[in-house]
């Protein structure tokens, strides 16, 4: 939307996007999608990019390589990424985003518990399930293992 409201060529080129992949009858290419958002943030005078969940990317190298690249080319960018402490993230981003900030205590693992729980009680789907939402709350809890992420790059 940043962007959208700030240039007027990239409703064009959305457009023109959606117009090369068949009125969005199919997909398009990583390379259409990078090149897209590379025209239209070159208008720019700042940008605000913000990824949540990384980890849960399937192509994740493929995601810091065009992170990496975003960083190099703007001198305008700012990211706010989040993820799990995932080793692959830390060592290909490491060198590349000013602030890491890991969040790993008790206290995140009591939030993880009482918004699994409250989900649990609240969801009339797995209301039903009484006599196993202890062990689906404490394996989701445990699975999290109070870890959550967060990688900043201001420039």
């Amino acid at each position: 939307m940043q962007l959208y409201s700030c240039q007027q060529d990239f409703a064009t080129n959305i457009q023109a996007l959606f117009d090369k992949c068949q009125y969005g009858t199919r997909q398009p290419s990583r390379d259409a999608l990078e090149e897209t958002l590379l025209t239209a943030s070159k208008g720019s005078r700042r940008i605000y990019l913000v990824i949540d969940a990384l980890d849960e990317c399937t192509e994740r190298s493929e995601m810091a390589r065009l992170l990496k690249r975003l960083i190099q080319i703007f001198a305008n960018i700012s990211l706010l990424l989040t993820s799990r402490l995932e080793q692959d993230i830390k060592t290909e981003l490491q060198h590349d985003i000013n602030v890491m900030l890991s969040i790993q205590s008790a206290k995140v693992e009591v939030d993880i518990e009482l918004y699994v729980r409250k989900h649990i009680e609240t969801d009339s789907k797995l209301r039903c399930c009484c006599r196993i939402k202890d062990e689906v709350s404490s394996k989701l809890v445990d699975g999290a293992h109070g870890m959550y992420i967060t990688l900043l790059y201001f420039h």
